[in-house]
């Protein structure tokens, strides 16, 4: 699983490998990039990549405190 492949070095780079298999993030990730963040600063992830990642944490966010918004 992603999780088991990236989860220790990164969750978020678990997620952005989802979108585009494992053996292309493989590719991508090379010898440098240590976490996703190396990636997304360096543009080295498609985009679709980069906004599995964003909708994630999104969720993550909302599910902490569901009502924020309400808040507002």
């Amino acid at each position: 699983s992603l999780s088991s492949a990236f989860g220790a070095r990164s969750l978020l780079l678990a997620v952005a490998g989802y979108d585009q298999g494992e053996e292309k993030l493989r590719a991508v990730i090379g010898k440098d990039a240590t976490d996703f963040w190396s990636l997304y600063r360096t543009h080295k992830l498609p985009p679709e990549a980069m906004e599995s990642v964003a909708r994630v944490v999104a969720a993550a966010i909302v599910s902490e405190d569901p009502g924020w918004s309400d808040a507002r």
